[in-house]
């Protein structure tokens, strides 16, 4: 049983870390996208 939680857990704190990983990901994406709109229209923020 206890082998068993540590699998899970071990397992699911693999998927949240590929998780958070992939969402910095996209963060960055849209944050770059964000800054070549900006400067595309010469927006002063």
């Amino acid at each position: 049983m206890k082998n068993c939680c540590q699998l899970f857990l071990y397992h699911s704190e693999r998927i949240w870390k590929k998780h958070i990983f992939n969402n910095i990901n996209r963060y960055i994406q849209r944050s770059i996208l964000a800054i070549l709109c900006i400067d595309n229209k010469n927006i002063n923020l």
